[in-house]
């Protein structure tokens, strides 16, 4: 009877934390959860330790299909497992890819609430009187902001969603792009995934608030969750947020979005986003699966999910009270989704038993720490690191003269911190670096070792000298997604280097890029 008045009582803090002012800092992890997310076993609030520690070893040992980076699993407000698989690390910003989407469609409905917006009725070209619209139609001057919510406008669809999501990013006027796209379909007839679809709600949202996408949100969405995290958001050359991807986001973060629509747009007393949105935008709209931007699965209707490229899944589940969030980064299989369904189907949705707490089972829940402290280990011990070949004193820290290459790197520099570990770092001036400069850093004991990367996001990496002049690195990119492996072949007795940068996906990989340097004089 104690365990479960305590169990109970844990259950009202949970909820509590949800309007109360944030609790004092506590150490060592308050830095790593909002405070909203109040810790809890899984049973005080009715779930299942042995299961969830099953969908923890389930998403372990796809590892070699799905690069997972994080599950984290939300009960009654509460966090019952909190899991960063190596080498992700808690507590980063994380590439959210489209579940973006879901966040613009949020944020339009902020927008309709304020008054800004009339409703989802209103005309797409009303909002761009002085703009010059090519291919003009009875069907462009129809479409709504409801068929680019539902992705049913009938814009464009010449070109493979890749090609055109490609084409308009290297267009000098994304909005422009955007409007003068031909239409295909009568809207609301065709459903077609859409980048620009979704951008043109981001300018919509800029035409008529007169902030940015990322602005509105900072103001609107962000603060009242207290979402304090470094984020960036790109935008178009006229500083239009894309609001169709790359929104970066912490895990938890994120888990605090998806229990705002749990809550019905409500949170700590205050209505964020009118319940009716929420109820509304992620209601079925359009096909068998598509609310606003929120998707749904026919065969599996437990729940509406925000999706995005290689393993970003939100899930949220309002009659299970249960949100869940998934990272990933970087792939080697074609069905991430597959696999992530299974763990929701198999083990996280059964491990869901009551709504009220549950008997302590100190067995299980050690079983469940045990799972978590496993997937974040390397699960491998470090390997006998041979001398290094001579080559390698005379190039360490040595910065290196790239010659002109499409990623626009300036210099590149390696050094040996001890005999196991590399660093190599680059000086660049264009968008892959972000305008900036970043490091990578490697184990050559086959244990990731890690460093800010671009943007500042951490990366991890492992390397080996493959021969007496070739060093390879492979680099985890974590919170930026991708994977990349770099061979540097350095010659002339170190005095040039040739690099080329690949990456590793065994399936529709991008060709490689080969640049050269030579010793800066």
């Amino acid at each position: 009877m104690k365990a479960l008045t305590a169990a109970l009582a844990m259950t009202l803090v949970c909820a509590a934390a949800l309007e109360a002012d944030p609790p004092p800092p506590r150490a060592p992890r308050a830095r790593l959860q909002p405070a909203w997310l109040v810790p809890s076993t899984a049973e005080e609030q009715g779930m299942d330790s042995v299961l969830l520690a099953a969908a923890v070893e389930f998403l372990r040992g796809q590892r070699d299909l799905y690069n997972i980076h994080s599950l984290s699993v939300v009960r009654h407000g509460c966090l019952v497992a909190d899991v960063s698989f190596w080498p992700s690390q808690p507590g980063e910003l994380h590439h959210v890819a489209s579940i973006t989407k879901v966040v613009t469609s949020a944020l339009v409905g902020i927008a309709i609430d304020k008054g800004y917006v009339t409703g989802v009725d209103a005309r797409v070209l009303g909002f761009f009187p002085d703009r010059p619209i090519a291919n003009p139609s009875e069907w462009k001057d129809a479409m709504t902001v409801e068929h680019l919510l539902t992705m049913t406008s009938g814009l464009g669809g010449v070109l493979d969603y890749e090609s055109e999501a490609a084409a308009m990013e290297a267009s000098p006027d994304w909005l422009q792009f955007c409007l003068d796209l031909p239409m295909t379909a009568e809207p609301g007839t065709v459903w077609r995934y859409s980048n620009p679809s979704t951008f043109l709600l981001s300018a919509i949202i800029t035409q008529v608030t007169g902030l940015s996408e990322h602005d509105f949100a900072r103001q609107h969405l962000f603060a009242p969750l207290r979402i304090s995290s470094s984020i960036w958001w790109p935008e178009s050359p006229q500083g239009i947020t894309d609001g169709s991807g790359s929104l970066m986001l912490k895990p938890h973060d994120l888990a605090g979005f998806g229990q705002l629509f749990l809550q019905q747009g409500m949170w700590r007393g205050r209505q964020v986003i009118s319940g009716e949105w929420v109820t509304e935008s992620t209601s079925l709209h359009a096909s068998d699966f598509q609310c606003y931007l929120w998707g749904r699965y026919p065969d599996f209707d437990r729940f509406y999910y925000g999706g995005g490229a290689k393993g970003q899944r939100l899930v949220v589940a309002a009659g299970d009270d249960l949100v869940v969030v998934l990272t990933g980064g970087g792939f080697f299989h074609e069905d991430i989704e597959a696999i992530y369904r299974e763990a929701l189907r198999s083990f996280i949705f059964p491990a869901v038993l009551s709504d009220q707490p549950l008997p302590e089972d100190p067995i299980a829940q050690a079983e469940l720490t045990a799972a978590i402290d496993r997937a974040a280990s390397p699960g491998r011990e470090p390997l006998p690191v041979p001398p290094p070949p001579p080559i390698a004193a005379a190039i360490d820290g040595q910065p290196f003269l790239v010659d002109p290459n499409p990623l626009e790197i300036l210099t590149v520099t390696v050094t040996f911190p001890t005999a196991e570990e590399a660093r190599l770092r680059i000086t660049a001036s264009g968008y892959w670096t972000y305008d900036d400069d970043f490091e990578w850093a490697a184990g050559l004991d086959g244990i990731e070792r890690f460093a800010p990367g671009r943007l500042g996001i951490l990366a991890a990496g492992t390397g080996e000298w493959l021969n007496q002049t070739t060093l390879l690195l492979d680099v985890d990119e974590l919170g930026n997604l991708e994977l990349r492996r770099l061979t540097l072949v350095f010659l002339d007795g170190g005095q040039r280097v040739s690099i080329t940068l690949e990456d590793p996906y065994p399936w529709d990989p991008d060709p490689p890029l080969v640049f050269t340097g030579r010793l800066q004089p």
